[in-house]
């Protein structure tokens, strides 16, 4: 790979064009969101759980796809873009965008480390921290639970030290006359669309963080990830398959991940790199010969 960064794309989009692609991803997921709570009482049941099943799909893929590339590659060239466009993905997955910017930002900094002597790990959201053992907590554990233990004072004190508190407070504001403007739209609507979608959606993500990992070598830089190369699932998923890529070389835009593969692969596959047929979201259909470090 000559270069690992990313090709400009014009006057608009720092990166690609095709950038404008998860722009228009984190449209649909609050069109979604806020069509769910206005049709809430005139919307028979089974089109509305079709509609709340669609916009939990659309968290893991707002936040593994859109949030999560726009952390490592912000995609407009103009930084007032990039600031709007924080606030309005902000609100399409109901939480402000600096929080997950810096949860993420641990993650990278500790990739999914085992325990240390001490019984915790630096990695702040690795399937090792709450787990009874050595090795990984059980998926469901962590799915559900995952949310709940997110050190929100820690990550506020980040994003202020990084100068980052004016638009920390920005997004938490436009999520706080989100979910108020939902109250207004329809109350049931917001308690019984918005609110259940939301925390599965958010579940559902920590499910695909949690088998993006699961089987690897949390000791071994080079295979402490797990890849998926399946032509489909990265074509709907922007190369999201390409993870242990993704964590050897964190700022390469999705676009040009698969460069990675073709530089590293075979040292990557010479460290026993956990390699699935299938999706992240169904590994546990091919259990790894080990699941602890």
């Amino acid at each position: 790979m000559k270069s690992s960064a990313p090709r400009s794309a014009g006057w608009l989009f720092a990166h690609s064009a095709r950038d404008a692609l998860l722009v228009a991803l984190s449209a649909v997921q609050l069109a979604v969101a806020v069509a769910g709570v206005a049709l809430w009482s005139t919307l028979p049941w089974p089109a509305l759980l079709g509609l709340g099943a669609a916009l939990v799909v659309l968290y893991p893929l707002n936040v593994n796809c859109v949030s999560h590339n726009f952390i490592h590659n912000r995609f407009f060239t103009w930084r007032p873009l990039n600031v709007v466009f924080s606030v309005f993905n902000s609100l399409a997955f109901g939480l402000p965008q600096t929080i997950y910017h810096w949860h993420h930002m641990n993650h990278h900094r500790w990739n999914n480390d085992a325990k240390r002597p001490d019984g915790t790990t630096r990695d702040l959201s690795s399937i090792y921290r709450y787990s009874r053992t050595d090795g990984p907590e059980h998926v469901l554990a962590y799915s559900l639970l995952s949310f709940f233990r997110v050190s929100f004072p820690a990550l506020i004190r980040k994003a202020r030290r990084h100068r980052m508190g004016p638009l920390l407070l920005a997004e938490a504001l436009a999520v706080v006359m989100l979910v108020g403007g939902l109250a207004l739209l329809d109350w049931r609507g917001l308690v019984g669309f918005w609110l259940p979608t939301w925390y599965l959606g958010w579940s559902l993500s920590s499910t695909e963080n949690y088998y993006e990992h699961w089987g690897a070598d949390p000791r071994d830089r080079y295979a402490n990830s797990v890849s998926s190369y399946g032509f489909l699932y990265n074509l709907l998923t922007f190369n999201n398959g390409y993870h242990m890529e993704h964590h050897w070389r964190p700022h390469v835009h999705w676009t040009r991940v698969p460069e990675v593969t073709a530089e590293f692969g075979e040292t990557f596959r010479a460290h026993g790199l956990r390699v699935l047929r299938g999706p992240h979201i169904t590994a546990f259909l091919e259990p790894p010969a080990r699941a602890t470090p």
